[in-house]
């Protein structure tokens, strides 16, 4: 079983976000910041992050760049958001994103971005 870390610092969001990845067979682990994230990294491996790019504190795009820092391997990162905007996607391209996805999603769609990044 894949494990996903989602990092969300809406509540609500995150208990979607978490149902429906679990539904889909994934094991979660659910953080609400970025510094709750970069905790979990350390306790555990996981095959994928989900991240929100707008949080207090430490946005998606940092949390991606400490992810690049601190982690021997490739981890996907999938920042997801409701921004289009192409300085935000070319900052995160510099940053080290695997993907994004357009907040609201439909579950199909974030489930083939998933099986896109960690499926080989």
């Amino acid at each position: 079983m894949k494990t996903i870390l989602a990092v969300e610092d809406s509540d609500l969001v995150l208990k979607m976000l978490s149902s429906l990845l679990k539904a889909k067979g994934f094991q979660v682990i659910e953080a609400h910041n970025a510094l709750e994230a970069l905790k979990s990294l350390d306790t555990g491996p996981v095959d994928l992050v989900i991240t929100d790019l707008i949080m207090p504190g430490m946005s998606g795009l940092e949390l991606t760049k400490e992810i690049r820092k601190r982690t021997p391997h490739d981890i996907p990162v999938l920042v997801q958001t409701t921004l289009s905007d192409a300085r935000v996607k070319r900052a995160g391209l510099e940053a080290g994103v695997s993907g994004w996805i357009q907040k609201p999603f439909q579950a199909e769609e974030l489930a083939a971005e998933i099986r896109r990044l960690i499926e080989p």
